[in-house]
């Protein structure tokens, strides 16, 4: 299995068209890629977790938004914060990757996925 998906299994895997990912990709609303080859390709692995976050999000969790620029707040600090917390146990998900969603960094690293 491939680290990173097409724009169109992207979209299968979320159950999205891929005009919406092309106008999420515009709008900073969907999950982290890569332009490689001018091509967008979607770490699996993060499509997945923002799957996961979207799913906990529409069961009623709570979750406070940050909304400062990223390097405002300590990866750690973020990840510890209740409300990531409950959003990464909601989803079973680690917290120190739904803090990297939250912020828009490529889940396993700490660069800007956009």
């Amino acid at each position: 299995m491939s680290d990173l998906v097409t724009r169109a299994e992207a979209a299968k895997i979320l159950g999205k068209s891929k005009s919406w990912l092309q106008w999420a990709a515009r709008e900073g609303k969907g999950p982290p890629y890569q332009v490689i080859g001018g091509r967008y390709l979607y770490p699996r692995r993060d499509v997945e977790l923002w799957l996961s976050v979207k799913g906990a999000l529409a069961r009623g969790v709570e979750f406070i938004a940050y909304n400062d620029e990223p390097g405002e707040h300590d990866l750690q600090t973020i990840a510890s914060s209740l409300s990531v917390v409950t959003l990464a146990e909601a989803c079973s998900c680690p917290a120190e990757d739904v803090a990297r969603l939250v912020l828009g960094l490529r889940v396993g690293s700490t660069e800007t996925g956009r």
